[in-house]
């Protein structure tokens, strides 16, 4: 073989290399491995930690408790959900909130809202899941759809 040729060849490889380097450390815009997730300003070293924490209002007002943490693609907090205290004949709630809204201090026993009033918060929609996410504490494997059979 030509000097050319491998001179060409190893150019190529080289290319390929770093053409694929992003896909070969993870996906695509996924923070490496070895670094712990953010919750608002505080880096989290294990998420579970947050599960049951007390969640206050900017305004100082206890409004529920951390339910559970849903997760993106890199297995960063996408949502925090809290559950809404309610009635004992009222059906349970609970909001999404994202994690950017949250403030979080390592020693804290509660997370506190940035910038969401307990009245704004009794005003947001119910938090519905959505299947193709993944979460801490939801039991993902998909139950057995009860065999139904449409009206003819």
């Amino acid at each position: 073989m030509s000097k050319r040729f491998l001179g060409s060849l190893s150019g190529l490889v080289l290319l390929a290399a770093s053409m694929a380097a992003p896909a070969l450390a993870g996906e695509a815009g996924c923070a490496r491995a070895d670094e712990p997730p953010k919750v608002g300003n505080a880096v989290v070293s294990d998420l579970d930690d947050l599960i049951d924490r007390a969640v206050v209002s900017k305004d100082g007002e206890t409004v529920g408790k951390v339910e559970d943490v849903v997760l993106d693609a890199c297995d960063d907090p996408l949502e925090i959900v809290v559950a809404k205290p309610v009635g004992a004949d009222e059906e349970p709630q609970a909001i999404a909130v994202a994690p950017a809204r949250i403030r979080f201090e390592a020693g804290e026993t509660a997370i506190t809202l940035t910038d969401l009033t307990a009245a704004q918060v009794r005003a947001l929609p119910n938090y519905q899941y959505d299947d193709a996410l993944v979460s801490l504490n939801r039991d993902m494997a998909p139950e057995a759809a009860p065999e139904t059979s449409l009206p003819k």
